[in-house]
């Protein structure tokens, strides 16, 4: 009787170690998933480029077509562009931390970044205008206009010594091409695929296919 009792005794101590073994595994199996899991996602977040700032169109639905970042067929705005008041052509791309307000651009146009656009501005169709360049109030471009990098087009209240009164606003004709870095004054003309070279400083009108080499 008392060699039956020990040996249950000592199977159902071993039954618990056992069982006792089989949780010590399964906890040491799951905190090492739980570790190589938490190993990996921390690989995945270090070396995986987040995704690009961009907008939710659900969120702009209210808003006019020329302030959102549009879908395909409409102007395509960059997430960090600001546009205020402004009339935008299907078609045209306006790049990083452009600057447009009150102004009115056509269709299939490039505004390049950091460009300043200012009140009153009217840009055709087909233009490209590079970036950092400054379209001061009231110029007028007209289509297939190439403008190069940090050109700047001057208002009167750019001037040290500008005249009373209103001037014409400065108008650059079809075709016109203008090399960087060019200063156009406020009031001139630059006739129809006529030529700037960079870094020219304009302060005359110039004629239609004319080739300005030298500052005038």
């Amino acid at each position: 009787m008392m060699a039956t009792v020990g040996v249950t005794a000592l199977v159902y101590v071993a039954g618990v170690l056992l069982l006792g073994q089989v949780i010590y595994n399964l906890v040491v199996l799951l905190a090492s998933v739980v570790f190589l899991c938490l190993i990996g996602w921390i690989g995945y977040t270090m070396y995986t480029e987040p995704p690009p700032l961009q907008p939710k169109f659900e969120e702009l639905d209210s808003l006019e077509p020329e302030t959102i970042h549009p879908e395909e067929g409409r102007p395509l705005l960059n997430a960090f562009a600001k546009v205020l008041d402004s009339k935008i052509g299907d078609g045209t791309t306006v790049g990083d931390f452009a600057d447009l307000r009150n102004c009115r651009i056509g269709k299939d146009c490039q505004i390049g970044a950091y460009t300043r656009v200012e009140e009153n501005v009217t840009i055709g169709d087909r233009c490209k205008i590079e970036a950092y360049v400054l379209v001061s109030k009231g110029v007028v471009i007209e289509n297939d206009v190439f403008v190069g990098p940090k050109v700047a087009f001057l208002d009167k209240d750019q001037l040290p010594s500008a005249p009373d009164g209103n001037m014409s606003p400065t108008m650059v004709a079809d075709g016109a091409k203008i090399g960087a870095l060019a200063v156009i004054f406020p009031g001139v003309r630059i006739g129809r695929k006529a030529e700037i070279g960079a870094g020219i400083v304009i302060t005359r009108n110039v004629q239609d296919g004319e080739i300005v080499v030298v500052g005038s």
